[in-house]
């Protein structure tokens, strides 16, 4: 597997959960972190988004 480094494919990724006429107010999403390559792709894509 390899994790997406940009934030567009993680936010498509994760807002799949959360689509319209969904009921609950808040949506969890479990992101594994047990790899340098997880955390690492995972920072990039928050920093790629923040500038954003």
């Amino acid at each position: 597997m390899n994790p997406p480094a940009n934030g567009a494919a993680w936010e498509q990724a994760i807002g799949r959960i959360h689509r319209q006429r969904q009921l609950a107010d808040k949506c969890e999403v479990e992101l594994y972190q047990h790899t340098d390559e997880l955390t690492d792709a995972f920072a990039m894509a928050r920093d790629f988004a923040r500038s954003i």
